[in-house]
């Protein structure tokens, strides 16, 4: 029902869902290339967020986000979910790069590598419910990839690489 060009940031894309909610659900399609989410993307129900190509296209998470989901099913949110696309953290290692620096804990201090940065990739919250992932990667987290808390909720055909907290608490890991 609505179609989302590339550079596009969240603010357009949660009003694309938004306007496809009020019209009692369907899809919203993102065209290949890379998409700005400089904020929560607040998932509705019936609705599904469809990437034209896995690998082609690509949300990177603002490397300014700190806190909460990039990516969220919120309470008693149901029969939604997000297809075809890559999410991929814009965070930095202490050398530059945009992936973590350590591959797998290491057990020290270290593992927390962006500090005080709680960002959630995806984040199913509680009463949400028969909501899904499918053939998406998540790419570079900040903090949990994916983290579900609903019920009913289906995770498939994922790919999951880097981290850049992986400490106790299920961070990461």
């Amino acid at each position: 029902k609505e179609t989302i060009e590339a550079g596009a940031a969240s603010p357009a894309i949660n009003a694309a869902i938004n306007r496809v909610a009020k019209q009692g659900g369907g899809a919203v399609l993102l065209k290949k290339g890379v998409y700005n989410i400089n904020a929560k993307v607040r998932m509705k129900s019936t609705v599904a967020l469809i990437g034209e190509d896995r690998k082609e296209t690509v949300c990177i998470i603002n490397k300014g986000m700190t806190e909460g989901a990039a990516f969220e099913f919120g309470a008693n949110q149901s029969y939604s979910g997000i297809y075809r696309l890559t999410i991929k953290g814009g965070w930095l290692n202490k050398n530059g790069e945009n992936k973590p620096f350590y591959d797998w804990n290491v057990s020290s201090k270290e593992n927390n590598e962006l500090n005080g940065n709680g960002v959630i990739s995806v984040f199913f919250a509680r009463d949400s419910h028969d909501c899904w992932i499918d053939d998406m990667d998540i790419i570079n987290s900040a903090d949990f990839p994916m983290r579900s808390h609903g019920t009913h909720h289906t995770l498939r055909n994922l790919y999951i690489d880097g981290c850049f907290n992986k400490h106790g608490g299920c961070h990461g890991y």
